[in-house]
C-alpha cells in the first residue's frame, strides 16, 4: 500500500481489516456462531474482498487531495462517487457466495460456515469503508504532507505506469486488428484452459490429502475369536510399529474399529476387532509426512503372515467422505453377489494403486443351520425349543440369573460341559435326551455348514455389498477409474444384478454439481443485481464476460504446479468471481460518469487510467495476504494459488479486455 499512497492513506486502507475482524468477532459472538479453523480460514478468504473496498475510497480521497481538495472535501468526494459501485460490488459478491448455503449434505455441512463468515464480514466492511475510512481520512490528513524525494518519485513512477497503460490501451482501442487478435487470443486460452480437466492434465479431487500428526490401523480376526486371542494377534503389528522413529506414541483399543471421522458404530464389544490410534511426533520437520508414514506401514503391514484383515488409514483433511473407491453390487441372490465381489475385488488387486481392498465376504464366517425333522421331534418327544435351549448351552450359554457377592451383582451364564466351546465339528454326534433315552443330534436333524455375511444391506429393496479400495499415496482415484470401469463393465451380470461405481469420486461429481449449481443461482442474483445498477444488458454483459477469464489461469496453474482440481480450489475460483466483479462494476461505472462529457473511446481510457491503481493494489494486497496459507498449509494450499494465478491473468485482462468489449458494443456512438 506504501508504494501506491502516502504512508498516512496507506494506513488508513490498512487499520480497515483489523476493525472490520472485530466488528465481524462481535456479530459471530452474538449470534453465537463458533471460532474455528473454518471462520478462521473464511476471515482470511476475505481479505482480497475487504481491502478492496477500503483501497478504492483511500484511493478516492488520495486523488482528491492531488486536485487540491481538503481531506473533508476529498472524503465527501470519494464517498459520493464510489458509494453505489461498491454497494453493488458487495452485493454480487454476497450472491457469489450465498448459493453455497444450498449445498447438500455432509460437504454442505462443511462449508457453511464459510457463506455466513463471509456474508458478516463483507457487509462489516462497507460499514467500514463508508463510516470508518472517511471520518479516519478527514482527520488523520487534515494536515497536507510535505513532499518528501521518496514521495515525490513514487508519484512520478506511478504517473509513467498511468501513462504508458494509458498510451497502451488508447493503442489498441484505436486499433481494430490488435482488438480482434487480443480477444480472440483470450478466447483460444480459456477454452485451451477448460480443456485441462477433461483432458486429465488437470485432475480432480474433492479434498486434498494433508499432513495430519495422526494414523489408524484398524484389525479384525476371524469371527468368534476371543478377546486374549485378538491381543496375541495384534502383537506382530505392535512390533512392526516399535520400528518407527515417526511415531509419537500409540494406543490399542480392543473391541471396535474407528473410522476417519472418529465413529466407533455400535457400541457393542466385539471381540475379534480392534485397532490401534497411533499419534506422529508434533514437529512435522522431525519426520516424513503422515500419508509418507501410512503408506510405509501399509507396505510393511502387507508382509505379515496372520489371520487378521488389516487396514491403515489416514484422517480426512475435510468432512468425512467415502473411501476413493467403492463398488455397490446389487442383486437377488446372496452366493451370486459373493461370486461378483470377488471379481471386482480381483480386478482391483490387479490394478496398480488400489490398496486395502475389502468386501463384506471377507473373513466371512460359517454359519451352522440345524434344520430340523419334524415327524422326529413328534416320535421321539422333543420339541423345537428343547433343542434351541440346548443348542444355545453349547455356543453362547443360557442366562442362569444374577448371584449377589458382597453387595455386586453378577450375571450367571451357563454352559454345557461348564464351558462355552465355539467347535461345530461334532455337532452331529451331540446327544439330545429323549423319552427314549440320548439320540445324537442327527438323528432328528440335518445340519448344514454355508457361508454367512456379517450384515446385508439393502438398496433400493434389493440385496447389495460393498467392495472398496483406498489408493496409494500419490495416487488420484480419478487416475485408475477409466481403466476399473473398462473392467467391470465387461463382467457378464445378466439382467438382475447390477453394480454402480461410487466412493470419492462420486462424492466429487455430487459435491461440484451442487456447488455448480449453486453457481448458476449466483450468476442468475448477479445479473439481476447488475441490471438493478446500470441499467443496461450491454455493460451486465460485459461484467459476466469477465467472470470466466480468470480460469484462463487458474487451470494452467495449477496443472503447472501438479495441484488437483480440489474443492478448496474451486472457493479460489469463487472469491475471484467477487474480487473481478467488484473491479469490473467500479471501473464501468467510472466510464459511464465519463461519457457525459468525453468520446466513448477517450471515456474508456479515462476510466480504465484512473482505476489503474486501485485494480493493481487490490491485486497485489490479496496476493499478498493469501502467501501465508498458501505455503503453509496443504489443506488450502489450492485456493491460495488459484487466487493467486488467476489475480495475475485476471487483472491484465480487466484492464484490456473490459475496455475493448465496452468499446464493441458502443461502436456506434464511438
Amino acid at each position: 500500500l506504501m508504494i501506491f499512497l502516502t504512508v498516512k492513506e496507506a494506513f488508513i486502507a490498512a487499520i480497515a481489516i483489523p476493525l472490520i475482524f472485530f466488528i465481524t468477532f462481535g456479530v459471530i459472538y452474538f449470534t453465537d456462531q463458533t471460532l474455528n479453523s473454518l471462520t478462521i480460514f473464511s476471515l482470511i478468504l476475505s481479505l482480497g474482498l475487504i481491502v478492496d473496498t477500503s483501497i478504492v475510497v483511500v484511493e478516492g480521497i488520495h486523488d482528491g487531495r492531488k486536485e487540491g481538495l481538503s481531506s473533508l472535501d476529498a472524503a465527501k468526494q470519494s464517498l459520493s462517487q464510489f458509494k453505489w459501485p461498491l454497494v453493488a460490488g458487495t452485493a454480487t459478491t454476497l450472491a457469489a457466495f450465498a448459493p453455497m448455503l444450498l449445498v447438500s449434505g455432509i460437504v454442505g455441512d462443511f462449508i457453511k460456515t464459510i457463506p455466513i463468515v463471509l456474508s458478516i464480514t463483507l457487509m462489516s466492511s462497507l460499514f467500514v469503508s463508508f463510516l470508518i475510512t472517511p471520518l479516519l481520512g478527514r482527520v488523520i490528513l487534515k494536515k497536507k504532507t510535505q513532499s518528501s524525494a521518496v514521495h515525490e518519485f513514487k508519484e512520478g513512477m506511478i504517473q509513467k505506469l498511468r501513462d504508458t497503460y494509458e498510451r497502451v490501451l488508447d493503442s489498441i482501442l484505436n486499433s481494430r486488428a490488435k482488438k480482434v487478435i487480443i480477444t480472440v487470443a483470450t478466447l483460444g486460452a480459456f477454452f485451451l484452459s477448460m480443456t485441462l480437466p477433461a483432458v486429465g492434465i488437470l485432475k480432480t479431487q474433492l479434498f486434498p490429502v494433508v499432513d495430519v500428526p495422526f494414523i489408524f490401523v484398524n484389525f479384525e480376526a476371524p469371527l468368534g475369536t476371543e478377546l486374549e486371542q485378538t491381543r496375541e494377534l495384534a502383537r506382530p503389528i505392535e512390533e512392526k510399529l516399535k520400528q518407527y522413529d515417526a511415531i509419537d506414541n500409540y494406543t490399542l483399543n480392543l473391541g471396535r474399529k474407528i473410522s476417519a471421522d472418529f465413529e466407533v458404530g455400535s457400541s457393542a464389544v466385539r471381540s475379534y476387532q480392534g485397532h490401534f490410534f497411533i499419534n506422529l511426533l508434533e514437529d512435522a520437520k522431525e519426520r516424513e509426512k503422515s500419508y509418507v508414514v501410512t503408506s510405509q506401514i501399509r507396505e510393511d503391514l502387507e508382509t505379515l503372515n496372520t489371520p487378521l484383515d488389516i487396514s491403515v488409514e489416514e484422517i480426512s483433511s475435510g468432512p468425512p467422505v467415502s473411501a476413493p473407491f467403492e463398488a455397490r453390487i446389487s442383486g437377488p441372490d446372496l452366493d451370486t453377489l459373493e461370486a461378483i465381489s470377488k471379481e471386482v475385488s480381483s480386478i482391483l488387486e490387479g490394478i496398480e494403486g488400489y490398496t486395502n481392498i475389502s468386501n463384506e465376504f471377507d473373513d466371512s464366517p460359517d454359519e451352522v443351520q440345524v434344520i430340523l425333522d419334524q415327524d422326529k421331534l413328534s416320535y421321539y418327544g422333543v420339541s423345537n425349543q428343547q433343542v434351541a435351549l440346548v443348542l444355545q448351552s453349547f455356543s453362547v450359554g443360557v442366562d442362569g440369573g444374577k448371584v449377589e457377592i458382597k453387595g455386586e451383582d453378577f450375571d450367571i451364564n451357563v454352559y454345557l460341559n461348564g464351558e462355552g466351546t465355539k467347535d461345530y465339528t461334532d455337532l452331529g454326534s451331540f446327544p439330545i435326551e429323549t423319552r427314549f433315552g440320548n439320540i445324537p443330534l442327527s438323528y432328528i436333524g440335518e445340519i448344514q455348514t454355508n457361508k454367512s455375511i456379517k450384515s446385508i444391506p439393502r438398496i433400493d429393496e434389493q440385496r447389495s455389498v460393498r467392495v472398496r479400495a483406498y489408493v496409494q499415496e500419490d495416487t488420484l482415484v480419478s487416475e485408475l477409474l477409466p481403466e476399473t470401469q473398462e473392467k467391470i463393465d465387461a463382467l457378464d451380470l445378466g439382467t438382475e444384478y447390477t453394480i454402480k461405481v461410487g466412493g470419492e469420486s462420486e462424492d466429487v461429481q455430487e459435491s461440484f454439481t451442487e456447488l455448480f449449481s449453486s453457481m448458476i443461482v449466483a450468476v442468475i442474483l448477479i445479473i439481476v443485481i447488475l441490471v438493478l445498477i446500470f441499467n443496461s444488458f450491454r455493460q451486465t454483459f460485459v461484467v459476466l464476460a469477465s467472470l470466466p477469464l480468470a480460469i484462463i489461469g487458474i487451470f494452467p496453474g495449477l496443472a503447472f504446479l501438479s495441484l488437483p482440481l480440489s474443492f478448496p480450489a474451486f472457493l479460489g475460483v469463487v472469491m475471484l468471481t467477487g474480487i473481478v466483479v467488484n473491479d469490473a462494476i467500479v471501473l464501468i461505472d467510472q466510464i459511464n460518469k465519463n461519457r457525459e462529457t468525453k468520446s466513448v473511446v477517450d471515456s474508456v481510457v479515462q476510466g480504465a487510467k484512473s482505476r489503474l491503481i486501485p485494480i493493481i493494489l487490490t491485486s497485489i494486497t490479496t496476493i499478498f495476504g493469501l502467501i501465508p496459507v498458501t505455503l503453509t498449509d496443504e489443506f488450502w494450499r489450492g485456493l491460495g494459488y488459484s487466487v493467486i494465478f488467476g489475480l495475475f491473468t485476471a487483472t491484465f485482462l480487466t484492464l484490456f479486455i473490459i475496455p475493448i468489449l465496452y468499446t464493441f458494443f458502443y461502436r456506434k456512438q464511438a
